[in-house]
């Protein structure tokens, strides 16, 4: 009489933990790639804040009533350390736009440059 002692899993069960495993997989990977989009527009938010201090602070210290232009915008983008436009991370924005209205720098999100997000809140000039 043999005694069978098999050591290991059926194959029901591994199946089963397969099936569990990509259930998990399923509902981890969007929401990781959601959180990865999620930080790059909040980069691009932070360098459309900082190109934006740097156009206030040009208007402070003009102390003109000349609104800030794309031009002057630039010189001050150049007095603040700020030598090129920094690179869009996210796949929402298309670039970087100048508001001649509103004299801010705006993110844009397709080629009509629609604008996505501008801080600006009142008059710079």
């Amino acid at each position: 009489m043999r005694i069978s002692n098999k050591k290991g899993f059926t194959l029901i069960e591994l199946v089963v933990v397969l099936a569990i495993l990509a259930v998990l997989a399923a509902i981890i990977v969007p929401t990781t790639f959601s959180s990865i989009e999620k930080a790059r527009q909040t980069a691009d938010v932070a360098n459309l804040d900082a190109l934006n201090a740097a156009v206030r602070m040009e208007k402070i210290i003009d102390q003109t009533t000349n609104p800030v232009t794309y031009v002057t915008a630039k010189a001050a983008f150049h007095n603040a350390g700020i030598d090129a436009l920094p690179t869009i991370q996210s796949n929402q924005y298309k670039g970087f736009g100048w508001d001649a209205t509103n004299h801010v720098v705006i993110l844009v999100t397709d080629a009509a440059n629609s604008v996505a997000y501008a801080d600006f809140t009142g008059t710079i000039g």
